[in-house]
């Protein structure tokens, strides 16, 4: 059950921080008005002492008047089964989380 909320906290923690950092790279680069993020995807590699211990995969992508922001994480630890995860962030257009599955 612990490694359940971990995972669950990783995920939702990461996409905090995806979105934070969005902002910070808003003020260096400056956007038409009205557009709080830009479409993107890519993937996480979690390490554990150097050694990969999963991944993450997210999108962030327009959504009517909106965002969502999808992920799925792996965690892989030896002698124990693969963990998967995933979440849906959905943000306003001006970035204010709305809802998280």
């Amino acid at each position: 059950m612990k490694s359940r909320r971990l995972l669950g906290c990783v995920a939702l923690g990461i996409m905090g921080i995806l979105a934070a950092a969005d902002s910070r790279i808003a003020s260096a680069n400056p956007r038409p008005a009205g557009e709080a993020f830009s479409a993107d995807k890519g993937k996480f590699r979690i390490l554990q002492d150097g050694k990969e211990a999963g991944t993450e995969e997210f999108s962030l992508q327009p959504a009517g008047n909106g965002w969502v922001m999808q992920d799925e994480t792996v965690i892989r630890v030896s002698g124990s089964p693969e963990m998967r995860t995933s979440g849906e962030l959905r943000l306003s257009g001006d970035g204010t989380p709305q809802h998280y599955t």
